[in-house]
């Protein structure tokens, strides 16, 4: 069988980002190794990568991970180790490697995802919406029968809740707005606002995970 991949360039990048993470040149190094990896290079190989202590190195690792497409799938459970990763760049490379490996029998590491709803980061609870509302039917109920077209789930979680609370997090999440200038927009305090996109997120949260109780217990 002929092989299309170069072990030994595939080598000599993954020894120079493991080398100097902060070279200049990683975001090219990185390039050359995901064409590699696309050529036939063993996925596999990527956990030097992905389980290193270095975060420049696992944000890399991650990246490439999350342009593998379905091939990298035997890295699931490497990549869903870092769903609570301390880089919010590594949290972004695991949703998207989570929505295109993760299938029903999958519910852990989905559901991990939609613990993300409560992350710190605006960017990475808006990246979770936003993986809710590309994930197929299957996998966030857990319904195996038939395929059905995706649906907008995150606005389908937005409905659920309470107007006010609603309208925060639409201003805050998309709309990108501070605390005080929604406060400002709304006529509220600060405090209020923060109450409320606490309550919403948590809302948002138990909402999200009750459909996969439920696909659970079909």
């Amino acid at each position: 069988m002929s092989v299309n991949y170069d072990k030994d360039r595939a080598e000599k990048f993954t020894e120079r980002i493991l080398a100097n993470p902060n070279s200049s040149q990683l975001g090219v190094i990185a390039n050359d190794l995901l064409r590699e990896y696309h050529r036939g290079y063993p996925v596999e190989n990527l956990r030097s990568l992905l389980a290193n202590r270095d975060e420049c190195i696992v944000i890399t690792g991650a990246w490439i991970a999350s342009e593998l497409g379905a091939k990298g799938t035997p890295l699931l459970a490497d990549i869903s180790r870092l769903i609570g990763h301390p880089q919010k760049k590594v949290r972004f490379s695991v949703i998207d490697c989570l929505l295109v490996w993760a299938g029903p029998s999958n519910q852990a590491e989905l559901a991990s995802v939609i613990g993300l709803l409560s992350d710190p980061e605006a960017g990475v609870r808006w990246k979770v919406m936003d993986f809710l509302s590309r994930a197929t039917p299957e996998q966030l109920v857990g319904e195996a029968e038939e395929r059905r077209e995706s649906y907008n789930l995150a606005h389908r979680l937005l409905d659920t809740l309470k107007p006010d609370d609603r309208m925060v997090m639409v201003l805050k999440e998309s709309e990108d707005l501070s605390v005080s200038e929604i406060a400002e927009t709304l006529g509220w305090s600060e405090a209020k606002v923060k109450i409320r996109a606490f309550r919403a997120r948590q809302a948002l949260r138990k909402q999200a995970e009750r459909m996969l109780a439920m696909g659970r217990n079909r």
